[in-house]
């Protein structure tokens, strides 16, 4: 197929299509920066003062818990001493001796039933702690999604509008560009915003509601099911986009 594109001649061949191989490829390569991006993004965002009232409902949740342990005599009192790991502890200080202590559970040989099913009562009916878990998963959930968010904008947004080919970083590496069957032409901004809106509203945000982290590796599979059944390897964002991904050689005019 010829067409003429701002007064070039553009040869598309009529098997334009990435192999399958490449295609999936460069899925895992965009998912795996992904995965590594969202990962230092979080671990920078949960650094940051950003996530303070996270933290603080963690807290409320850790007295809560610790306040049972004492009243159901599951837990004792632990004075901190130098060099002690109280990592993993929530540090109180005592007011009449002004001495740090934390609260650590009875080794389970030393409990009995009534203690355990007491310290369990105090859990389930709490509204508190309810309440502050919730608060506190719900902060985490916000942040994990403004580092995901952060993350996809870059490499599914910004990365593909920089570079001609309108593609992501693992599209690059394989020689795979994002085409506009319409027009017989790279993609335009519009349908690269609409690819990004569909993966980060569609393909992250809603399913990790649901499934947490397990989304991405569900995306992926979806993906390679549709690209599968369908002769030009279109995954649904394609297909919600308009769009197609071929090999960045058809473009022969252009490429060369």
């Amino acid at each position: 197929m010829e067409v003429i594109y701002k007064d070039k001649k553009i040869e598309l061949e009529e098997n334009s299509k990435p192999y399958f191989i490449k295609h999936l490829v460069s899925i895992l390569f965009d998912v795996a920066t992904l995965f590594l991006l969202f990962f230092v993004l979080n671990l920078a965002l949960f650094s940051s003062p950003i996530s303070k009232t996270y933290y603080s409902h963690m807290d409320k949740v850790s007295e809560l818990q610790d306040s049972f342990k004492l009243k159901s005599e599951v837990g004792e009192i632990k004075w901190v001493e130098e060099g002690m790991d109280v990592q993993n502890y929530k540090v109180y200080i005592d007011e009449a001796t002004q001495k740090q202590y934390i609260v650590v559970t009875k080794d389970s040989k030393d409990l009995t039933k009534e203690q355990v099913d007491a310290f369990n009562k105090y859990l389930s009916e709490s509204n508190e702690l309810k309440n502050s878990r919730f608060a506190a998963d719900l902060h985490r959930y916000l942040i994990s999604m403004l580092s995901c968010g952060i993350g996809e904008i870059v490499l599914f947004l910004i990365v593909p509008l920089v570079n001609k080919q309108r593609a992501t970083f693992g599209q690059l590496l394989m020689g795979i560009s994002l085409f506009s069957p319409s027009r017989v032409a790279y993609a335009k901004w519009y349908q690269v915003l609409i690819r990004f809106l569909w993966i980060f509203f569609i393909e992250s945000c809603l399913l990790y509601l649901w499934t947490g982290i397990y989304t991405f590796f569900l995306v992926i599979v979806i993906d390679i099911i549709v690209m599968i059944i369908n002769k030009n390897n279109k995954a649904l964002r394609d297909y919600i986009s308009r769009t197609m991904l071929i090999e960045k050689m058809s473009y022969n005019s252009i490429t060369k």
